[in-house]
């Protein structure tokens, strides 16, 4: 089945095919070069043959393969195309052993710590084909509705590691939940075991499947009866059996749970369609759409094909209503190959205004959705006047000594050095800086009340007024008592995982997520 494609992303891979191509030998003498976990500043085209493909997943839209100079891979070589997608045409298809393409993106040193080595990739990229080989290159969109009894039997059929090309239609019972009950609150997803009857089962062997991580709209129970529509997949756990369970992220219907809340629908919906054709690829430029009366804007963004709108790194967003006021912004942001790209910015923004900005982007966004809701929204609102710590900094030195800002600012950055809380006592001091953790700054959140602990390389929003605190000739900046949210840290190098990953704080404790696993700071995974 065809998949829409911008009219720009089908240019930009016609474009690549008259690019000058490197080998993948040179691609992996080139990678290798870079630093550990490093990606190259320039972009590579690699042209090669595809070798142990993996099943495109419906679940990221994208897939994974290996090349190689020549299709038996005669020399070994280690070049893996991670989360990647293939055009022909207007068309995304499926890339099999055997095809010759030419792969286009940024170069990425991974450290493969079960091999002990490094592999050579590009994440993300896009390929175009050369020559095809024999075979079906489509993407398999239809799928068959199926009993839990009926994908255990499919399953057995499913080598330990692999993954069924075809999708399915699973509908079962939520029987036992995995994980925290604050799953779904945390991270919009769940893991839990599905029986054809509501009985219990928690194994494979008694009859279940487990879902994991699954995305539903809200928050399944045991009793539930949903549908999940997936791959049957043998997860390789350790057991001579291996693990059936589904995809990760797969998408769940919640065919009878008790009571649905009513879907409320937003006012304005930006989507794929309203930015096809704007910006640069590869670099980004100023992207806008004006619907109903409101206006969405980014300064350093393209219209992507697959992800709606994808803001660069830095760049800034706005959006201004010309009559009615926004009570609240709700984002759908994308999930690639285990990363979630919301840019430092939340699910849900409560404004309550005409108009609401965020000023350069810890990191990348991609948006599927940007929907907006007319009227008055609840909630805590953390996007007035929001500014980088470097810029709070500016504004607090323009004041007198003592001086404090007659309005409240919202800070964001990383926590760069913490102290802990005086016993009894909800707030806590901690000095921030805009992107590196281990910076000095003389920017300080004085006695400040977070939703959780603060720990170095925490990324927050901290909102209050900006005073300007002298001392014995030392001038710190500051907002003193005000209140602070969590989001998620930057990018951070883990001695315990020697490679980039998030760090993040749940309950007081330090998790380090990567690819989409949890582990703890001693390198043991938890999720």
């Amino acid at each position: 089945m065809k998949k829409l494609f911008s009219f720009l992303a089908a240019a930009f891979v016609a474009v690549t095919m008259n690019a000058q191509a490197i080998s993948v030998a040179e691609a992996i003498s080139a990678g290798m070069a870079l630093d550990s976990a490093a990606t190259s500043e320039a972009v590579y085209t690699i042209e090669g043959y595809v070798v142990n493909s993996q099943p495109f997943s419906l679940s990221y839209n994208n897939q994974i393969w290996f090349m190689a100079d020549d299709a038996a891979n005669s020399g070994n070589q280690e070049f893996q195309a991670y989360g990647c997608v293939a055009i022909e045409g207007a068309d995304t298809l499926q890339v099999i052993d055997g095809d010759k393409v030419q792969l286009t993106g940024n170069l990425f040193k991974y450290y493969n710590r079960g091999a002990s080595k490094y592999v050579i990739e590009v994440k993300n990229g896009t390929a175009a084909f050369i020559t095809k080989a024999e075979g079906d290159h489509s993407i398999n969109k239809e799928t068959t509705s199926i009993t839990v009894a009926r994908a255990l039997e499919i399953a057995a059929d499913v080598a330990i590691g692999a993954t069924t090309p075809e999708t399915y239609e699973i509908t079962g019972y939520v029987t036992v939940m995995l994980g925290k009950e604050t799953d779904y609150e945390q991270f919009g997803n769940q893991t839990f075991w599905i029986a054809d009857e509501n009985n219990g089962a928690d194994s494979n062997d008694a009859g279940a499947f487990e879902v994991f991580r699954g995305k539903a709209p809200q928050a399944v129970k045991v009793g539930d009866l949903i549908k999940v529509k997936t791959a049957i997949k043998r997860y390789a756990d350790g057991s001579e059996k291996g693990l059936v369970e589904s995809e990760t992220n797969a998408p769940i219907t919640i065919l009878d749970g008790g009571d649905v809340p009513p879907v409320v629908e937003a006012d304005v919906v930006f989507d794929k369609d309203d930015f096809a054709g704007q910006g640069t690829s590869s670099t980004g430029s100023e992207v806008t759409a004006t619907k109903n009366g409101v206006t969405f804007t980014c300064n350093k963004a393209y219209g992507d094909g697959q992800y709606g709108i994808r803001c660069y790194k830095n760049s800034n967003v706005s959006v201004v209503s010309e009559s009615e006021q926004i009570g609240k912004i709700v984002f759908e942001f994308a999930t690639v190959s285990g990363t979630y790209y919301n840019g430092g910015l939340p699910d849900e923004i409560v404004v309550n205004g005409m108009e609401w900005s965020a000023e350069g982007l810890s990191s990348q966004a991609r948006m599927n959705k940007i929907m907006i809701y007319f009227g008055e929204a609840e909630g805590p609102v953390f996007t007035i006047d929001t500014i980088k710590v470097s810029e709070a900094v500016e504004i607090g030195m323009a004041l007198e000594a003592g001086g404090v800002t007659e309005k409240e600012y919202v800070v964001f950055g990383v926590a760069c050095t913490t102290y802990e809380p005086n016993e009894g006592y909800s707030d806590q001091t901690w000095y921030m800086h805009d992107s590196d953790p281990s910076a000095f700054s003389e920017f300080q959140a004085y006695h400040c009340t977070p939703d959780f602990l603060v720990q170095q390389g925490d990324f927050l929003y901290v909102k209050g007024k900006i005073t300007k605190y002298v001392k014995n000739e030392k001038v710190t900046i500051e907002i003193s008592n005000g209140t602070a949210t969590h989001l998620y840290g930057e990018g951070i190098e883990n001695v315990v995982l020697t490679e980039k990953a998030q760090k993040v704080v749940v309950d007081g404790v330090i998790y380090i997520v990567r690819d989409g696993k949890m582990f703890n700071v001693q390198g043991a995974q938890v999720r």
